[in-house]
């Protein structure tokens, strides 16, 4: 009987587990982005996500790393995940709104930019430009 229990508790598991993974994302993935959505990545993994044409809304609350790409500018990403979150914006005018865990870094963007930083990490921004701005 306690052999017939442990079998059927095994096929349970076993047939729960693809459904579990449908609901949360496991794994790294690598996406594009329209201009004026909202693009997010919440699962277990690392996320890439390209956002050609400006304009997107990025959020990073998974447990992972988030890298975002922005090369025309006017987007923001919003960490509060465990991981670190990088967006690289050369197109400028980008902001970051940072409360996670993790560290905030915004690269190549070299004017009206701004962070606004509460992790428990680092917020860096490359840019020496009296419009960028680190709250």
């Amino acid at each position: 009987m306690k052999k017939m229990l442990a079998i059927s508790a095994l096929a349970l598991i076993g047939l729960s587990l693809p459904m579990l993974a449908s609901c949360i994302k496991i794994g790294n993935t690598d996406t594009d982005c329209q201009p004026g959505r909202t693009c997010t990545c919440d699962g277990i993994g690392n996320c890439d996500i390209d956002c050609d044409g400006g304009d997107c809304n990025f959020v990073c609350s998974g447990i992972g790393n988030c890298e975002f790409t922005c090369p025309d500018g006017g987007c923001t990403a919003t960490l509060d995940g465990t991981g670190n979150a990088t967006m690289d914006c050369p197109g400028n005018g980008c902001s970051m709104i940072c409360s996670g865990t993790g560290n905030c870094i915004l690269n190549g963007c070299t004017a009206d930019c701004t962070m606004d930083c509460a992790v428990i990490g680092n917020c860096t921004m490359d840019c020496t430009d009296a419009t960028c701005v680190i709250n």
